[in-house]
């Protein structure tokens, strides 16, 4: 499954047409613009783009055979560092491999911080960010579909790599944590001094009801961090093991955390050996 260079000579809605309706519009309570990032804003030595904190568009993926039923469960999923929306769905297999799935669920990708070496959530930071975005996500499906009256149900977090600060963020203080049931680290347990992050997916990991899936690789900058949580969650389920990439399809249930120490690069782990597909197969979301 090699990437290969996105084109944008033919819209993403066009592109993934056959696998179903792809919505990709600007949103108000999207992460950026924000105020922390104003215009020429350069992180770390970024290279000067205006586009890094302006692009306000957020895509929804509806499968085909989507059934309407009320409430509307959604996975939601945060791109790193040096990405952006479209790549990050071409690139990662991301529809592809929700569509192959078979679940009955919506995908949603805000844009983060556009190709910058970037962490911050923008608006997602904000207290209730969260909570606005998926607002707003629910007004542009009833806006945009037959689905007139659609609520929230269950929520997936997912996210790769400096997806991370965004994501704790949301657990901390998104205004929908309670509907949040489980969250996919691709490579992303990072050390954050300032906002502790780590503590933040380690309490949420240890509430019982919860599902959190963490996949690792030797080079990513994540090893020490992940084998140090699921050291803390072996005190409480001994049962706990670190798995194997070959361990994916087989052995993730709903009903339990699982750490995933991978073979693959740091790029790879969303969709290698269609982990993402994986994860989402083994969830706690209604087939189609």
């Amino acid at each position: 499954m090699a990437v290969t260079a996105w084109s944008s000579e033919e819209t993403i809605e066009k592109t993934y047409a056959h696998l179903g309706l792809v919505i990709e519009v600007p949103f108000k309570n999207a992460p950026f613009p924000h105020p922390a990032r104003p215009p020429g804003y350069k992180f770390k030595g970024q290279k000067d783009n205006q586009n890094h904190y302006s692009d306000s568009r957020v895509l929804i993926f509806i499968p085909k055979g989507f059934i309407g039923t009320d409430p509307i469960d959604c996975v939601i999923h945060l791109h790193g560092h040096n990405n952006h929306v479209d790549k990050a769905v071409h690139d990662f297999k991301l529809i592809e491999q929700f569509a192959r799935s078979g679940k009955n669920a919506i995908l949603i990708v805000p844009q983060g911080p556009y190709d910058a070496v970037d962490s911050f959530g923008g608006k997602l930071e904000n207290r209730n960010g969260f909570k606005c975005l998926m607002n707003e996500v629910l007004a542009t499906v009833q806006a945009k579909t037959d689905l007139k009256t659609p609520t929230l149900g269950k929520i997936i977090l997912s996210g790769h790599s400096g997806a991370y600060e965004a994501m704790a963020a949301i657990l901390q203080n998104g205004g929908m944590t309670k509907q949040i049931e489980e969250v996919w680290l691709f490579d992303a347990l990072y050390p954050e001094k300032e906002k502790d992050a780590f503590a933040v997916f380690r309490d949420w990991a240890k509430t019982a009801h919860h599902r959190y899936i963490d996949i690792y690789t030797n080079e990513g900058g994540t090893k020490s961090n992940s084998e140090a949580l699921l050291k803390q969650l072996q005190r409480i389920d001994p049962t706990l093991e670190p798995l194997s990439d070959e361990d994916v399809k087989t052995k993730l249930t709903p009903a339990h955390n699982a750490f995933i120490h991978s073979k693959f690069h740091h790029s790879e782990v969303q969709y290698k050996d269609g982990q993402f597909e994986s994860f989402l197969k083994s969830s706690i979301l209604k087939d189609r």
